[in-house]
């Protein structure tokens, strides 16, 4: 009990004699935290230094893309300037040097990943010449992707797949990201069904 009591004591959250510490009530905002100054022994706001390794990707408004919303703030903060979440997704493709060749590749590789997954042993390889298969395979990865079920992918439930299956971490200079850029038509951030079923329809018959 006293160890947590120090704990918290170390942190700011209780004083001496266990009353509020100074940080106790102190708000610093997104990206920053509190410290006990030792010499004042007042609460301070101080940019974090570090934050906890989550991959939900976002863009922020100087045309970055940051691992997650922390990254973001946590960068505002060092900077000393306003960094806000873009809700465009231009950002996961800026400085994107992802070629067709590439992102055909990918889109191979995600194939083969779902049809060991998906497919029968026996079948593994019938989605390259089974229309039936392959149509059959490409719902099942739809239905993976669209975690809310709503019949639309947006850039959450992509980096959702990317960081189940460790995409992030490829030397590829393609993304999941790129099925945006790409694959969406209408350019409304949302991979639909239909939009989808072209990305990957095409990548199977090009595998013929």
């Amino acid at each position: 009990q006293d160890g947590i009591s120090e704990s918290l004591r170390i942190k700011g959250f209780l004083g001496q004699n266990g009353f509020p510490g100074p940080c106790e009530h102190k708000y610093c905002g997104l990206g920053k935290h509190c410290v006990v100054n030792r010499e004042t022994g007042e609460g301070e706001c101080q940019c974090l230094e570090r934050c906890k390794p989550h991959y939900k990707p976002v863009c922020g408004s100087d045309g970055k893309l940051y691992q997650n919303h922390c990254e973001l703030h946590r960068a505002s903060c060092m900077a000393h300037q306003r960094i806000t979440i873009m809700h465009s997704e231009e950002c996961f493709y800026k400085d994107d040097n992802c070629h067709l060749g590439d992102y055909k590749k990918l889109k191979t590789k995600m194939l083969d990943l779902h049809a060991q997954r998906y497919l029968t042993p026996g079948n593994h390889g019938s989605h390259e010449n089974d229309m039936e298969a392959r149509k059959h395979l490409v719902d099942l990865m739809f239905m993976r992707f669209d975690a809310d079920g709503n019949g639309r992918i947006d850039s959450s439930e992509l980096s959702q797949v990317i960081k189940q299956e460790g995409l992030s971490r490829t030397a590829s200079e393609c993304t999941l990201f790129d099925l945006f850029k790409y694959n969406d038509v209408n350019d409304d951030e949302h991979l639909t069904r239909e939009e989808f079923y072209v990305a990957f329809g095409e990548c199977l018959v090009l595998m013929k």
